[in-house]
């Protein structure tokens, strides 16, 4: 028992005590004065039960909750580009990883950014263009074609870059990689991709929601959201 318990009891006697000879001095019967003890030990009792299936009920929820935590995904990704073994276009990978302790539900893996990339055109060589491409042409390495001249013109292009992976299920230490290629015409360096945005929405077997949120554009620093009730500590980030 403890001392609170003990405390309520102690004061309850001497209420009792005190109620008993009041009740004498009035006239007030033994058997009235037994129905009101009655029903206060019922409420007592009442209330003892209720402080009990409290603590039970806290102490379920805190097993519940680092159950929870001890089975939580994490989910990070990893994206990069790079020219073709080809000439004329660009290819990017993206993995997505599973670093956390459980099964990742779920997951929706959505990228938004631009594709920074030098590409190569031919124009022929005139003073015209020599004006207008002033800078973006090497001056020793141009092409003749059919007896024609041509500089070969670099010019800095981008293009919108948007991807949207759908992943059922991934097991923790678990990853998943997408590959892709694309043209993009006479590519001279690059490709390098800036996001603007970089998420991974995913679920627990338990139906709780996370989310892991990217930082920068380079995909090095990330934010880690869990459902306020299980308390994780946040990792560090990358």
């Amino acid at each position: 028992m403890k001392w609170g318990q003990a405390l309520v009891i102690t004061l309850a006697s001497g209420v009792a005590g005190a109620f008993a000879t009041s009740a004498l001095i009035k006239g007030i019967s033994l058997e009235a004065f037994a129905s009101i003890l009655v029903a206060a030990g019922t409420l007592g009792l009442a209330y003892f039960t209720w402080q009990s299936v409290a603590r039970t009920s806290d102490v379920i929820a805190g097993e519940d909750r680092r159950h929870q935590q001890g089975l939580a995904p994490l989910l990070t990704i990893e994206a990069k580009a790079g020219q073709r073994p080809i000439a004329g276009g660009a290819e990017t990978g993206i993995r997505v990883c599973n670093i956390g302790y459980g099964l990742a539900l779920n997951s929706v893996v959505i990228l938004e950014g631009t594709l920074h990339y030098s590409a190569t055109r031919m124009v022929e060589d005139t003073e015209e263009n020599r004006e207008q491409f002033k800078g973006k042409f090497p001056p020793d390495i141009n092409s003749v074609i059919d007896g024609k001249n041509y500089l070969n013109v670099v010019e800095r292009e981008w293009k919108p870059f948007e991807r949207r992976i759908s992943i059922s299920a991934l097991d923790s230490g678990g990853s998943y990689f997408q590959h892709e290629q694309e043209f993009l015409g006479r590519v001279s360096s690059g490709p390098v991709v800036l996001y603007r945005v970089a998420t991974a929405c995913y679920d627990d077997m338990f139906g709780n929601h996370y989310l892991t949120r990217y930082l920068d554009e380079e995909l090095d620093c990330y934010e880690w959201q869990q459902p306020g009730h299980l308390r994780i500590p946040n990792p560090e980030s990358r």
